[in-house]
């Protein structure tokens, strides 16, 4: 009787060692171990960084009727009567951070603002939206209080 209960225990020992000494199964979408030490590599700081902080300025800024830019009226849907803001600007934009560069109208961030290139940027709004004299800006989104343009541009209804 002592015999069985032992070998018993001697069995159960030898399960459990081998138990853990084997890997469990896991699922093959399951995530893995990491096996080596990832290595942390940052990414080289930009050359050209300094263009991308600070106010956005406005080189120029323009009114035009959508009918005037045809291609533009297909690309966007805007019918004729509607207006394309049209701003270019006099560094690069970062188009590749997460905020996005918005066309800021009479204080209003137009955020169906288009890059055409990394200085270039439209927005389409209704006739009714630019009245009289308006005022552009340009900022990122979410960045207003360091990036938005200094010297606000004037623009007239076409």
């Amino acid at each position: 009787m002592w015999t069985t209960s032992s070998s018993r225990a001697e069995l159960l020992f030898v399960l459990l060692i081998a138990g853990c000494a084997t890997t469990p199964e896991v699922a093959p979408e399951a995530p893995r171990a990491e096996l080596r030490a990832a290595s942390r590599a940052t990414a080289a700081p930009r050359a050209d960084v300094a263009n991308f902080d600070g106010p956005i300025e406005i080189a120029s800024a323009t009114v035009r009727v959508a009918a005037e830019m045809p291609e533009l009226m297909q690309r966007t849907g805007a019918s004729r009567d509607m207006r394309i803001l049209d701003v270019r600007t006099e560094r690069p934009l970062d188009l590749l951070r997460d905020a996005a560069a918005v066309i800021v109208l009479d204080g209003q961030p137009l955020k169906e603002t288009i890059p055409i290139d990394d200085q270039h940027l439209i927005a389409v709004v209704p006739s009714s939206a630019v009245r009289g004299e308006s005022s552009i800006a340009v900022t990122y989104l979410g960045a207003e209080s360091y990036s938005m343009s200094r010297k606000r541009v004037t623009v007239r209804m076409p």
